[in-house]
């Protein structure tokens, strides 16, 4: 999860206002609510909560597909497993 979060930072950098072109505040606004409900758990995780990847995956699905950032979502879980498992 810490690496989903990571990889989610770098996604966000798409929504940045730049010089020649203005931010996406909804996107940023998703990516927030993204890393919002990855360090709940890693919180849940350490006071013994229990949780289901399933019900944790469903929520953050559902977050992004709100945002408009589902692709992104997408890519940075493509990307913290593949990192994980080389």
């Amino acid at each position: 999860m810490f690496d989903l979060g990571a990889q989610l930072t770098i996604s966000a950098r798409g929504a940045y206002a730049l010089e020649e072109a203005g931010g996406d505040v909804a996107h940023l606004t998703g990516f927030n609510e993204l890393q919002h409900q990855i360090y709940g758990r890693l919180r849940e995780l350490r006071r013994g909560g229990s949780w289901t990847l399933e019900s944790f995956l469903d929520g953050l699905i559902e977050k992004a597909a709100h945002y408009g950032i589902g692709g992104d979502l997408g890519w940075a879980v493509t990307v913290s497993l593949r990192d994980m498992l080389h």
